[in-house]
């Protein structure tokens, strides 16, 4: 029976999957398993698949059903003490699995192991550490994940009994599915991190979370409404600046889109980024350049 099951769930991945696959099966640890559930593909995902020929590759279709279905009957189909995530479009580097199973054996109490990793842009060539972008915690991080979600899901090594306690993915959510499952992780167990980057988060057109990233952030204010009471230590003013900044977030997409009605909306109550929404357009076009310019190498999910 194998240590580690790796969970890759795919859709229409025939330009990405044979090399997040090869990432996988080039890594020094060996004794793993790789679940991969195709999402009901209709290109030659299948086919790429079937030609590498490696018995630890376990190959799963099903007609679509979305993120977290899949997630699921990934883990339903693994047989190891350890369950990894990893999506279809992205890499890990070789030693990620053995420096974490490493970091298990020294504690363990904990109850999941993720790392730092490097976000790429295939479009423009810039890479960058996500340790730059956001703060990497460990410990009892559920005060930390109510600020921001830190945990890259495609670093994520977790005991396959912790997810017996905490649950697996909740169907109720399309997008930030990952982001709602670390809460529930964080609740009950500490979390560790390497702090070198052990994979790589590829950023393209057809990137799920850049099409979607209204109902990301949608989703991630009904998680911590929803979880409100899990953060005991959140006081009502830490809670209501978070969804303010969501707010904001969701805002900007609407000005970027041209949709200045709609960044009203979420503007309610935020009474000087209200006013900005007035400004003749070439003004605000400035003002949200100067935005980008100025976070720089932070900006590179956008």
């Amino acid at each position: 029976m194998p240590n580690v099951s790796v969970n890759i769930c795919c859709y229409n991945s025939e330009k990405f999957i044979e090399k997040t696959l090869q990432s996988v099966l080039a890594q020094t640890y060996r004794d793993l398993e790789v679940i991969i559930v195709d999402d009901g593909s209709s290109d030659r995902t299948g086919d790429i698949i079937r030609s590498i020929a490696d018995q630890r590759i376990i190959y799963h279709y099903q007609k679509n059903q979305g993120l977290s279905y899949s997630r699921n009957r990934a883990i339903d189909l693994s047989k190891g003490e350890y369950i990894a995530f990893l999506d279809h479009d992205d890499l890990w580097l070789p030693e990620k699995l053995e420096k974490q199973l490493a970091l298990f054996e020294r504690n363990r109490s904990l109850g999941m192991v993720y790392s730092d990793c490097f976000a790429f842009n295939m479009n423009t060539g810039q890479k960058v550490r996500y340790s730059e972008m956001t703060q990497l915690f460990r410990g009892w991080v559920l005060a930390q994940l109510f600020q921001v979600d830190f945990i890259p899901v495609l670093t994520a090594l977790v005991k396959r009994d912790v997810i017996g306690m905490a649950g697996k993915f909740d169907l109720n959510y399309k997008i930030a599915e990952d982001y709602e499952f670390f809460v529930r992780v964080a609740e009950r167990y500490p979390v560790d991190f390497i702090p070198e980057p052990l994979a790589v988060y590829n950023l393209h057109d057809d990137n799920s979370v850049k099409k979607q990233r209204k109902t990301c952030f949608l989703e991630e204010m009904a998680i911590i409404t929803a979880h409100r009471g899990k953060f005991g230590m959140i006081d009502e003013q830490t809670f209501k600046r978070r969804v303010k900044l969501l707010n904001r977030s969701l805002s900007t997409l609407a000005l970027a889109a041209g949709d200045r009605r709609e960044a009203r909306r979420y503007l309610m109550g935020d009474v000087l980024y209200l006013a900005a929404t007035y400004l003749p357009a070439w003004l605000l076009h400035m003002m949200m350049s100067y935005q980008t310019k100025r976070r720089g190498a932070k900006n590179v999910l956008a």
